[in-house]
């Protein structure tokens, strides 16, 4: 230290705290996850049903197969409702239901990374032709909660759900010009 009285000096420092995200056995989670824009697949706005791409849909009934991939460690319960093109849930015309492929409600087990839970699940569509001129999507209801093997277990950024193997059934009709 130099005898200058008049000798200024600043410094500085830098710290980061890392703390891992875990959930606890008390924890109660509600998350909607909306898959939208099929309205344009399922209709238009042409009396027919026949939108841009010259497709008419004749809908009486659809299942959408698909299966949950989770690595997240919480234990999640998952229901569907069918949702417009402002996102809102339509309450009259469509009736939608999502099972196991037993008929159960949808349970996903918790998983972690490299052990990985699989549900296959099945959406189950009814409409009349009115409102599927308005369904636009499903908003899937995700109630979780962490049961006593995975509490503190710590999440990462490559942890999460995945929908895999979708495809869709239809009782019904489609055509198209070519």
């Amino acid at each position: 230290v130099p005898d200058n009285p008049d000798a200024q000096y600043s410094f500085s420092f830098n710290y980061g705290i890392e703390a891992p995200l875990a959930f606890g056995e008390d924890l109660s989670i509600e998350y909607p996850y909306d898959i939208t824009d099929m309205n344009d697949t399922f209709n238009s706005s042409a009396e027919d049903g026949s939108g841009d791409s010259g497709v008419q849909v004749h809908l009486t009934e659809a299942s959408v197969n698909l299966t949950f991939v989770s690595e997240i460690p919480l234990s999640l319960a998952v229901s569907a409702s069918p949702i417009d093109v402002d996102g809102n849930v339509i309450t009259d015309g469509v009736d939608v239901s999502l099972t196991d492929v037993s008929g159960s409600p949808v349970t996903i087990g918790g998983g972690n990374t490299g052990n990985a839970t699989t549900t296959p699940a099945v959406i189950r569509i009814k409409a009349d032709i009115e409102s599927l001129r308005k369904l636009d999507g499903f908003r899937l209801n995700l109630k979780g909660s962490c049961d006593g093997r995975f509490a503190g277990v710590a999440l990462n950024k490559e942890q999460g759900i995945r929908l895999t193997d979708i495809s869709v059934n239809i009782k019904g009709g489609i055509s198209t010009q070519l």
